[in-house]
């Protein structure tokens, strides 16, 4: 009987302790995030499907509509009108001259004449898609917001997508700060990392991961993409050291020796 109290005792202990420790780690801000991280993705999803969708709607309405922006394609549907455009609020949208260029296509568009009942169902599905695009910039803004206060160095040497992204793989930015540079240089790849694991070196081991990110690597030379991913990768993995231990703000520095080594591997030969 007294056996069986002791392990109750120590039993309710531990529950309290890991109750505890889920409750603190929840509080951390690096945890919120990576949170945030994951939902502008997963909104960047959505807005992309149901783009498609509303574009296959609006065809049968005004097929020539093209537009890059695809905020701006959902904004001209909920204005357009093809027979008495407005041209204020098309300029207000898109600028003068593809202004003119809409309503001469508008014109002579080929797509047929839609009901009130159908336009209204098409209007306010684009104003969904409208509201989806806010939301996903206020998540950005919110983004940046807290790349500032929990990783202003990491944020400064990459930018917030980058450094959210990484904390959130890593499950928090103490984490992350314990990783060397090579992990952290592939961490997002992990699925390559173990084809070449298992293929004992017949398959090339990955050189970079959710770092490909960073706008310098994607548009460099392919040649050129490893090193730029090494250099970052080590300035990060000091930068998140920084922020997560002694919250001094380094990056000046850093960045400065990272535009110093990019130069340098620019001008390399193949």
């Amino acid at each position: 009987m007294v056996i069986l109290m002791k392990i109750e005792s120590k039993r309710e202990k531990f529950i309290k302790k890991s109750r505890l420790g889920t409750t603190e780690a929840l509080k951390s801000r690096d945890m919120l995030l990576g949170y945030v991280s994951k939902s502008i993705d997963e909104l960047d999803e959505v807005i992309h499907i149901l783009t498609e969708k509303l574009e296959d709607l609006y065809s049968s309405y005004f097929p020539e509509l093209k537009l890059e922006d695809k905020k701006k394609f959902a904004e001209i549907i909920l204005h357009f009108n093809r027979k008495i455009p407005d041209v204020k609020v098309l300029e207000a949208i898109v600028g003068t001259s593809k202004t003119a260029d809409l309503i001469a296509k508008a014109q002579k568009s080929l797509g047929a004449e839609l009901d009130e009942k159908d336009m209204k169902v098409i209007k306010n599905y684009a104003k969904q898609v409208v509201e989806l695009h806010k939301l996903r910039d206020e998540m950005n803004i919110h983004q940046e917001k807290m790349a500032d206060e929990i990783c202003p160095n990491m944020k400064f040497i990459a930018n917030a997508q980058v450094a959210a992204k990484l904390i959130a793989h890593a499950g928090s930015l103490r984490k992350l700060a314990f990783l060397p540079a090579s992990t952290i240089q592939v961490l997002g790849a992990e699925k390559a990392l173990f084809k070449h694991l298992r293929s004992r070196g017949r398959i090339n081991s990955p050189k970079h991961g959710i770092i490909f990110q960073y706008p310098r690597i994607g548009i460099a030379p392919k040649y050129q993409r490893g090193k730029i991913a090494r250099i970052l990768a080590t300035k990060l993995a000091i930068a998140s050291k920084a922020d997560a231990f002694s919250h001094n703000f380094i990056a000046e520095q850093l960045k400065k020796d990272l535009e110093k080594r990019f130069a340098e591997i620019r001008a390399e030969k193949r």
